[in-house]
C-alpha cells in the first residue's frame, strides 16, 4: 500500500515538472518560430519571389493563431498587401484588430485608416481618430498627423475633437470588442452600393 502511494506520488511530480518545464520553455520555442518568421520574411523582400513571402506567411499564421500579437500584426499587413496571400481586406483588418488590442501601435495605426476609410469595417471617424491617438501615443510615426489631418476634415463639429480626447483618458484598446468585419456576397453592382455607404469592398470568399 505504501509503496502503491509512494509511486503515485512520484508519477505527480513528474508531471508537475513535466508542465513547469513545458510552461517555461513555451515562449523560449515561440520566440525561436518568431525568429525564423522573420528570417524567411526578410528573405522574401530580397528576393520578391511569390513561393518565398508564402513561406514566410506560413510561418507567421499558426503564431496569429495562437494570439502572438507581432504575428497577427505581420499577419494583418501581409493580407493588405497581398503577400504570401491573396489581397483580402477583411482578413487584414481582422487581425490588424487585433493586434491593435493587443497593444501593436503600426496595427492600431491601420485600425484608424481602416475605421476612416470604411476597410472592411462601417466607417467611423470617431473611432478612427480614438486608434489614431492611441498609435501616436504608444509611438506609432505619422498617426499624429493623421488624426490632426482628420479633426480637421471629417470632424469639424464644434467641440467633437474636444470630447474625443476626453473620451481618450479612459479609453483603453484591450477593452474594446473585436472589429466588426463585413463580409457580404460579391454580386454585380453591389461594389458600389458598399462605397456608397462608406464600405471598401473586401475580395471575398464564395
Amino acid at each position: 500500500m505504501i509503496a502503491r502511494v509512494l509511486i503515485v506520488m512520484l508519477c505527480a511530480f513528474i508531471a508537475t515538472g513535466d508542465r513547469a518545464w513545458a510552461g517555461s520553455s513555451a515562449p523560449e520555442q515561440v520566440e525561436d518560430r518568431l525568429v525564423q518568421a522573420r528570417e524567411l520574411l526578410e528573405a522574401a523582400a530580397i528576393t520578391h519571389q511569390e513561393e518565398d513571402y508564402r513561406k514566410a506567411f506560413n510561418a507567421f499564421l499558426p503564431l496569429a493563431e495562437e494570439g502572438n500579437p507581432e504575428a497577427q500584426e505581420t499577419v494583418g499587413r501581409m493580407y493588405g498587401i497581398g503577400d504570401g496571400v491573396e489581397l483580402n481586406q477583411c482578413d487584414s483588418t481582422y487581425w490588424d484588430g487585433k493586434a491593435a488590442r493587443a497593444g501593436r501601435p503600426w496595427a492600431q495605426h491601420l485600425m484608424g485608416w481602416n475605421y476612416w476609410n470604411g476597410h472592411g469595417v462601417i466607417r467611423d471617424h470617431d473611432l478612427a481618430y480614438l486608434w489614431f491617438m492611441t498609435a501616436a501615443r504608444n509611438g506609432s510615426p505619422d498617426a499624429a498627423k493623421d488624426a490632426s489631418i482628420l479633426a480637421q476634415s471629417d470632424l469639424r463639429t464644434p467641440g467633437r475633437v474636444e470630447a474625443l480626447n476626453q473620451r481618450l483618458r479612459t479609453w483603453r484598446p484591450e477593452d474594446q470588442p473585436p472589429a466588426r468585419i463585413i463580409r457580404m456576397p460579391n454580386i454585380w453592382g453591389l461594389n458600389w452600393v458598399m462605397r456608397l455607404n462608406g464600405l471598401t469592398p473586401c475580395r471575398f470568399e464564395p
